[in-house]
């Protein structure tokens, strides 16, 4: 899998891509799956916003076929974190990639990163 994180400024709405490949370098065709996004900082939860439910806190717009999803938090929720904060994001059960790599339960991908 792979992944980008920068710095987020407080105050200000944040957005990051995530694309998700096979071994292959191809597209993971994200069909039927949930995507679940935590935003944490030392203080506790920011923010836990899930594919395909409205949030307040932001959103997440998956295209399938391409393994791309992409985040939004409002600037609500980063106006409240302090340093450091720790992303994270989640995949659901079970997805066979062409070399029939079979990701566990939850795929987990965590950095932590400023606040600027």
């Amino acid at each position: 899998m792979r992944y980008d994180f920068d710095g987020i400024a407080r105050g200000e709405s944040w957005s990051r891509e995530f694309r998700f490949r096979d071994a292959q370098d191809q597209p993971v065709d994200l069909t039927g799956r949930t995507v679940r996004f935590l935003l944490r900082d030392t203080d506790g939860m920011l923010a836990d916003i899930t594919s395909g439910t409205p949030d307040p806190d932001g959103s997440i717009a998956v295209t399938p076929a391409d393994g791309l999803v992409i985040v939004t938090v409002k600037p609500a929720v980063t106006a409240a974190a302090s340093t450091p904060a720790e992303y994270t994001l989640w995949l659901d059960v079970g997805l066979d990639t062409a070399d029939a790599t079979v990701w566990g339960s939850w795929r987990t991908v965590r950095v932590v990163t400023p606040v600027a």
